[in-house]
């Protein structure tokens, strides 16, 4: 589980570098604001989520809580980004993104509880 928060930590420190040059928006076919000051804000957000992940891999045992709760967020974000990929046509690999979302997300809340010996409510409320 630890190498699989690592590099979906990757994933997203990648992910949010993307945002910061249009070029590659527009190669991956997603459509972007007039002002680039929004996609750049989630860039730096993407960025930072993305730390966060490596340095909760570290020591997963202590930070898995953070962990659940990114993937609780990965499920949020793959209604929004299927949402505006599948449905409001803002390119299908936002869509394709927000699967990749949900499939994340549920490995952190299938396989997280049981990476660290804890209950589903624990994880929630921090009480590990």
């Amino acid at each position: 589980m630890k190498a699989f928060i690592f590099w979906t930590g990757i994933y997203e420190i990648l992910a949010g570098l993307v945002m910061f040059f249009p070029g590659l928006l527009d190669s991956l076919a997603i459509s972007r604001p007039s002002q680039m000051v929004w996609t750049e804000m989630l860039g730096f957000l993407t960025v930072f989520y993305g730390v966060v992940l490596l340095i909760c891999s570290a020591r997963l045992s202590a930070r898995a809580s953070i962990v659940y709760w990114i993937g609780l967020l990965r499920l949020i974000l793959f209604v929004h980004l299927g949402w505006y990929g599948f449905v409001e046509n803002q390119g299908t690999m936002l869509g394709v993104m927000g699967v990749v979302e949900l499939l994340i997300g549920g490995v952190y809340l299938i396989g997280l509880p049981g990476a660290v010996g804890a209950s589903h409510r624990q994880l929630l409320r921090d009480s590990l």
